[in-house]
């Protein structure tokens, strides 16, 4: 079997061209200037433990919210219930006044004498 000089031809001009190609275009790394960390935020000293509540004198952690929550100075259940219910009645008494309302517009809009239909005789 021989090797055709067209394809062994090609097959260097192929090979100098993507060599040309690979020098002139540019390389990533140029793109990219050496002085960016991406982890340099994980890395830091100054982040503390999420979970403690000693972070840079803060005493504010993941357990402390939940500690907050569980013993939480906002109202109790009974506050909750008695707040919402007075909302709820109050939502519904805004609704059948203005229910109303509208009920009264349609009857003033409808006429008080009413066509008399004529009535078929036996």
């Amino acid at each position: 079997m021989q090797i055709q000089p067209k394809s062994v031809t090609s097959l260097v001009i192929g090979t100098v061209v993507v060599s040309v190609m690979s020098l002139l275009l540019p390389q990533p790394n140029w793109a990219q200037s050496t002085d960016v960390n991406p982890l340099q935020d994980l890395n830091s000293e100054e982040n503390g433990d999420p979970f403690s509540g000693n972070n840079e004198g803060n005493s504010f952690g993941v357990f402390d919210l939940i500690h907050r929550a569980r013993l939480g100075s906002g109202p109790n259940l009974e506050d909750y219930n008695s707040d919402q219910n007075q909302k709820l009645n109050t939502a519904a008494a805004e609704f059948r006044k203005k229910q109303r309302e509208l009920l009264q517009v349609q009857q003033q809009a409808t006429p008080t004498n009413p066509v008399a239909t004529p009535q078929l005789a036996n």
